[in-house]
């Protein structure tokens, strides 16, 4: 399979919630990592969904300040949307980058799964837990969240502060089929959500 490295979006981030970029037809995409610039000499705040897995929610970037997010590895599935916006007053610019790639049921690694609330997850095969990304919502209340992967804890009574992002690359914890990846959100004012990225064990 022959990748096409691009620029999956290159611009002024929209001050309203605004898809920037959709995988096309018969093709899956892979995020690979996000630049963000604040070119203002005020803060701003931005929120960024890949797929519906919360990158950011809301996170402050101070002024004249950049903000570069890489090995994110994040997969969409054909018509799966990137979605960007800034506040209105200080906008910032964004550069995201991937590949897209032909898609083949058969041949695709890939599986996400996104949430905000206490979840256990099933899998009917191995797999390896490629990467773990954790995003505090808006709100008043630090959020505090627990991961267990087939019985053994991983992070515990993690806290995370509202609007800040929690992102754990290339883990590569294996995940063996028939046991449960739980995790265990304790919050109170702040919503605390979460993606989880996983790539299939091919032979």
């Amino acid at each position: 399979m022959t990748d096409t490295i691009k620029s999956l979006y290159a611009g002024v981030a929209p001050p309203a919630n605004t898809v920037v970029y959709t995988v096309p037809e018969g093709k899956y995409a892979v995020v690979k990592s996000i630049v963000l610039c604040n070119p203002n000499s005020i803060e701003t705040n931005f929120t960024v969904l890949i797929a519906g897995m919360h990158v950011a929610y809301g996170h402050i970037l101070k002024p004249n300040s950049t903000l570069a997010i890489d090995n994110l590895d994040v997969p969409m599935l054909t018509g799966t949307q990137i979605i960007v916006f800034s506040a209105s007053n200080s906008p910032l610019t964004a550069y995201i980058s991937g590949f897209e790639r032909d898609y083949v049921q058969s041949e695709y690694s890939y599986t996400l799964a996104t949430g905000n609330s206490t979840t256990g997850i099933y899998t009917g095969e191995d797999r390896l837990i490629k990467s773990i990304v954790i995003v505090g919502g808006i709100g008043s209340t630090d959020g505090k969240f627990t991961i267990q992967v087939a019985g053994q804890t991983i992070i515990n009574s993690y806290t995370i502060k509202p609007r800040d992002t929690l992102i754990l690359p290339s883990t590569n914890v294996f995940h063996p089929k028939e046991r449960n990846l739980n995790i265990n959100i304790s919050s109170a004012a702040s919503t605390v959500y979460f993606g989880v990225i996983w790539e299939r064990l091919l032979s």
